[in-house]
């Protein structure tokens, strides 16, 4: 009996041993430090969602290039110049323990500008900053109505395809189009009519000149999809900061409704209930339409 005990006592220290003996497996994140990762520009008191600039680094030559956009706003004819770049706030993305000097708050984009990352093993590095004002590439259609057959294409961004679906001759029609800004299309269907019950090769060029692409408009039935919704069938129409109804505390909000032409929030912390149009209104113009003990 003692001999069983002792032999079992062996076997289980044998364990141990191995247990202790057995090296752990090195970390080693996958993730490469580069001490800086981005630099992000802005306008002062400017709150627009757009209002945000991202940086391209070039590691190798040690240059910033901030890329600002031709038009801002985005969507406007507004034609973005160098001079409004005089004074623009900075925000640079680091890794941990990793400095910039001479601090960063504002930068002048009218000219070069030169700053100093002190990395976390001590070494430094000199980087220019520059400013780009760069077209858009986007070359993309989001929205494909024909007038005359009051038909709607569906359109497949993933293999560049516009859908009518309809039992009867299409014919010839106008067409209503929505492509990305700055962009031309050729043939313009807005301007020409086709005959749909063709295949249509619509290209759509970017407003830098050179990105382009070409859909096909065809009569067909669209693949279903398995499951869930086709890509890029959901579209922002509009948006409207709370802030801008005049709603400060975002969890005071904590109920809306929807009708045809409306969205109506309930501010909790307000007596009344706020309809917002699909317009952009201004506060002063705002109708507060009904009570909130009356919705």
């Amino acid at each position: 009996m003692k001999n069983k005990i002792l032999s079992i006592i062996s076997v289980i220290a044998l364990f141990i041993g191995m247990s202790a003996c057995h090296s752990p497996e090195e970390f080693k994140p996958n993730l490469e430090r580069n001490g800086i990762n981005n630099l992000i520009a802005s306008f002062p008191d400017d709150d627009r969602d757009e209002n945000r600039f991202t940086s391209e680094i070039d590691y190798q030559n040690r240059v910033i290039t901030v890329v600002f956009p031709y038009n801002y706003p985005r969507l406007s004819d507004n034609v973005l110049e160098i001079s409004a770049l005089k004074k623009m706030r900075v925000i640079a993305d680091l890794d941990n323990n990793v400095y910039i000097s001479p601090s960063l708050l504002f930068l002048d984009f009218t000219k070069e500008n030169f700053i100093t990352v002190k990395e976390q093993d001590g070494k430094s590095v000199k980087y220019k900053i520059i400013a780009e004002i760069r077209k858009s590439a986007e070359c993309v259609i989001t929205k494909f109505d024909l007038k005359k057959n009051n038909l709607s294409g569906i359109i497949n961004e993933e293999t560049k395809t516009i859908s009518l679906i309809s039992l009867e001759d299409i014919g010839e029609d106008m067409a209503d189009v929505v492509i990305s800004h700055g962009a031309v299309i050729l043939p313009d269907p807005t301007k020409e009519t086709l005959n749909y019950d063709q295949e249509q090769k619509l290209t759509v060029t970017a407003q830098n000149g050179t990105t382009s692409s070409v859909y096909i408009v065809k009569k067909e039935i669209p693949n279903k999809i398995p499951a869930g919704l086709r890509p890029n069938s959901a579209k922002l129409l509009w948006a409207r900061k709370l802030v801008d109804v005049g709603i400060t505390s975002s969890n005071m909000a904590t109920g809306f409704a929807v009708t045809k032409d409306y969205v109506v929030i309930n501010d909790r912390n307000n007596n009344k209930a706020f309809y917002l149009n699909k317009k952009p209104v201004r506060m002063k113009d705002l109708l507060i339409l009904v009570h909130l003990q009356e919705v």
